[in-house]
């Protein structure tokens, strides 16, 4: 029972997903069969325009316009297309309308504005050749004279497909009509009107069915679905030229042919491999009968024949083939001979890879997230909403979005008001600059715990202004597109794994009457922000991010650290315990110094500092002297030797106590004068050595000497 309840919710399931494609319309085959077509009003040459006279001008205008709407009707019976209308002023106004704030934003059947389709195809019409005669009599009879006459309208049109993209005519045919329509009257007979008249509705009706099946066949010629023993399916409807008794024509397609001159395309070779007539005209698909099979297949192109079956054919002879079962080498070619656009979406991701995890096996993606501005226009503050909006669309539960702002920075900067504010003084945000001059992104996002890093850019914003006027439509649009990249990054070693772009674009439409102002800085900025997080989510569900690099363990790192250019005599202490100076000089060494790796407090020097191998930013700070900042490749067991500099105050102090060493100096010598004590202080120098000794223990500094030293005066 179980068992069976679980497949009946799968099927449920599947029936549901199946039910909501089919009701918003968006199943694959939908989306991707349709080409996208405007057809332009039928069109009278000048010169057929100005031949024209009397009664035929007056049948031409009758037969263009009837054929005008006739035509719209007919293509789109074709089922083949999907229609754009050739003129946008309704649209546009409803648009305008749905925008003017009568309408509810939220309401998602209102018109919007920017989202008429384009098209591919223009079909135009143009009738180049147009003759209208009547000619009367009379004939005697039993019953009297009755009045006769018959009435031709011969038509000849030039239909061609304009590919939209190139702005070159795909293909052009001709379409040739004669029509003709007998009426008689009686002698003695009074009739309103004529049979005649009937035939410029005729016309108008033959030519747009006849334009509309040469439209379609030049953009999707008739091709075979189906071919089971001699017993033909193809793609016609009786509506969109199929008859039964016609004879078609059937081809099988090779290679694209390109001219070796200009290199253009001149479509697939076709090789004429059989014949049939028609015996079955449908409204979804026809049948035909093969009278000749030569190599029919799924996927052949069929071609109706005006001139019907050439000589030597029997009519009635039947063929007996099947198609090559689906899939197979030897089945026909059925691509279509439109070459259609490729249709992705900008700002795909593309590279990453996977580790070889299996299906379905999603590992967790932990990324600290940083944004590069290079747009002059936008502000930090704009820049950090790119960052929040990113965090929002990103976060789901494979992927954790970590950013400095949280975690690391005061919380002052959330806020310049309430209870987040601060103090508000520099200060305040001194830690938070040091990290921002300190750190690489790299360092950064292994002091948050990151595994990856997600670093997005703001690349540039293209602001332009397009005013379009057709004589009856006028609109001013600004348009701007905003392009954004993002690239995912190891957060060891800081390779890319992942990267793609996110653009987006905004309009604006001025019209006669709709007038709009807004900034669309921050759309574009949500709209880049969601297809950023949708598609990293997409690549770490898909298993597309593969694993980062394990950090190397931290190494102990000695550093040893002195005064630079300052150095003081060596104090030896004699045998009866008193003390003299030397003319030797040695180090003066330093200790508190604060270690400071990326930004971050990482230890006390002199001494040994944890840090991880490879390229470090370190800074050393300590009072009285100035920060000495270095870049280090860190090494195991590596010991250097750095050298400080004093601030001003810290050589002002230094210079008042080297005054002491001058003066022992100087009565040193004095005392070797007189022979008095020699090599010895008198108590009174004493206590001044005593004092720089002092000095030194309490500025932190030490004097580098293994035996009697400077700090042992201090404890006499």
């Amino acid at each position: 029972m179980k068992r069976e309840a679980t497949w009946m919710a799968a099927v449920a399931r599947v029936a549901a997903v199946a039910l909501a494609m089919v009701a918003t319309g968006s199943t694959r085959a939908q989306e991707s069969t349709k080409l996208r077509l405007r057809v332009q009003q039928v069109g009278v040459t000048s010169s057929v325009q100005g031949a024209t006279t009397g009664s035929a001008a007056t049948s031409l205008r009758q037969v263009v316009e009837a054929a005008d709407s006739q035509l719209l009707n007919a293509v789109e019976q074709t089922r083949k297309f999907e229609m754009v209308p050739r003129d946008p002023n309704a649209v546009i106004r409803e648009q305008d309308f749905a925008q003017s704030g009568n309408v509810s934003t939220l309401d998602a059947k209102a018109a919007k504005p920017f989202q008429m389709a384009g098209v591919s195809h223009i079909a135009t019409v143009m009738i180049d050749n147009y003759q209208d005669v009547t000619s009367r009599m009379e004939l005697g009879g039993s019953l009297g004279a009755t009045q006769g006459e018959r009435r031709v309208i011969q038509l000849q049109a030039v239909v061609s497909v304009i590919d939209a993209t190139k702005a070159t005519v795909l293909r052009s045919t001709n379409v040739r009509l004669e029509r003709a329509q007998t009426n008689e009257v009686l002698s003695g007979s009074t009739v309103d009107g004529r049979a005649t008249d009937a035939l410029v509705g005729l016309v108008s009706r033959d030519l747009a069915k006849e334009a509309a099946n040469a439209i379609t066949d030049m953009l999707y010629p008739a091709k075979v679905v189906g071919y089971t023993m001699g017993a033909i399916t193809f793609n016609r409807t009786s509506a969109s030229g199929a008859a039964s008794g016609q004879y078609w024509q059937v081809f099988a397609t090779g290679e694209e042919m390109v001219d070796p001159d200009t290199g253009e395309s001149l479509g697939r070779e076709e090789v004429a491999v059989g014949w049939a007539v028609v015996t079955e005209a449908g409204d979804r698909v026809s049948k035909a009968a093969a009278i000749v099979d030569n190599g029919i297949d799924r996927g052949s192109i069929m071609r109706l024949s005006a001139t019907g079956l050439p000589a030597g054919i029997d009519p009635s002879r039947r063929a007996s083939g099947s198609a090559a079962p689906k899939g197979s080498p030897f089945a026909g070619d059925s691509a279509s001979s439109v070459t259609r656009g490729n249709a992705g979406a900008g700002g795909e991701v593309r590279g990453g890879g996977t580790d070889g995890a299996a299906a379905g096996d999603v590992r967790l993606v932990r990324c600290a997230i940083f944004v590069k501005n290079r747009i002059k226009e936008l502000d930090g503050d704009t820049v950090m909403v790119l960052e929040d909006q990113i965090k929002a669309a990103a976060t789901g539960p494979n992927i954790e979005i970590i950013s400095r702002e949280d975690v690391a920075n005061a919380v002052s900067r959330f806020s310049t008001g309430g209870a987040n504010a601060g103090t508000g003084t520099a200060e305040s945000q001194l830690t938070d600059r040091m990290l921002s001059d300190q750190s690489s992104a790299t360092a950064l996002g292994q002091l948050l715990g990151a595994d990856y890093l997600l670093v997005a850019s703001l690349s540039s914003i293209e602001r332009e202004e397009t005013d379009y006027d057709d004589g009856t439509t006028r609109t001013k649009v600004q348009r701007s597109v905003l392009r954004c990249t993002y690239t995912i990054l190891d957060g060891t070693t800081g390779g890319s794994l992942v990267g793609g772009a996110a653009d987006a674009e905004r309009s604006l439409r001025q019209t006669a009457n709709l007038k709009v102002k807004a900034d669309v800085t921050m759309q574009l900025i949500n709209d880049t922000a969601r297809q950023i997080g949708e598609r990293l989510r997409g690549q770490v569900e898909a298993g597309r991010v593969r694993a980062a690099t394990s950090p190397a363990a931290e190494v102990d790192v000695n550093f040893d650290m002195y005064l630079a250019d300052m150095r003081v005599p060596m104090l030896k202490r004699q045998a009866d315990g008193s003390y003299s100076l030397s003319s030797e000089m040695v180090d003066v060494g330093v200790n508190g110094c604060e270690v400071q790796v990326n930004g971050v407090m990482a230890g006390s020097a002199a001494g040994v500092v944890k840090m991880r191998p490879g390229l470090q930013r370190v800074r050393f700070v300590r009072p009285l002297c100035e920060p000495e900042e270095r870049m280090i490749n860190v090494r195991p067991g590596m010991t250097l030797k750095v050298g400080l500099r004093l601030t001003d105050e810290g050589r002002r102090q230094w210079i008042e106590n080297a005054a002491i060493f001058q003066q022992l100096q100087q009565a040193e010598r004095l005392s070797k004068a007189t022979a008095d004590a020699m090599d010895r202080l008198s108590e009174a120098e004493l206590i001044k050595a005593k004092g720089a000794a002092k000095f030194l223990e309490q500025s932190g500094f030490r004097v580098n000497l293994d035996t009697a030293s400077w700090k042992g005066l201090v404890n006499l």
